[in-house]
């Protein structure tokens, strides 16, 4: 049973969510993406928890906290799957932002696999020759050169 929460509530944590990630304030605005993420949580409702989880995973990104954004990332990936309606775009996204946090990590092979299945995703949504495909795709690509170039290393 999916639980329906005050959405004045869930509206003004995401306005004061957004306002400090706007001004690149991301510790301060981490903890108010938890408290998004546990009242998600009651709700039960799969879209709005995995999506919880993934804004949660750019925010300890982007605060250099690779680890714990990893685990919040890897969570917004298991808990899509589990979504009645799932989109492409969303688990290509999903896949695409633990792709990047991997690859910050200098986990390059995994980070290609990821990546991989992000661009496999988005060519069934995206033009072939978009900017926005073309641009993952030079991404992962980086990726492939670093990991060959530290496998070259060890």
């Amino acid at each position: 049973m999916v639980i329906t929460l005050n959405s004045n509530t869930v509206n003004e944590l995401h306005r004061r969510r957004s306002d400090l990630k706007d001004q690149g304030r991301f510790a301060e605005a981490i903890p108010i993406q938890q408290e998004i993420l546990q009242l998600a949580q009651q709700s039960k409702s799969v879209r709005d928890v995995s999506n919880a989880w993934n804004m949660l995973s750019h925010l300890l990104q982007q605060n250099g906290q690779l680890s714990e954004a990893e685990a919040a990332a890897r969570q917004a990936l298991s808990t899509y799957i589990n979504e009645s309606l799932p989109r492409l775009e969303t688990l290509a996204t999903y896949e695409m932002k633990l792709a990047w946090i991997l690859a910050e990590q200098r986990r390059f092979e995994e980070a290609v696999q990821f990546g991989e299945l992000a661009i496999e995703h988005f060519s069934h949504i995206h033009d072939q020759q978009s900017d926005f495909l073309n641009a993952r795709k030079d991404d992962v690509d980086s990726m492939k050169l670093y990991s060959d170039a530290t496998k070259g290393k060890s």
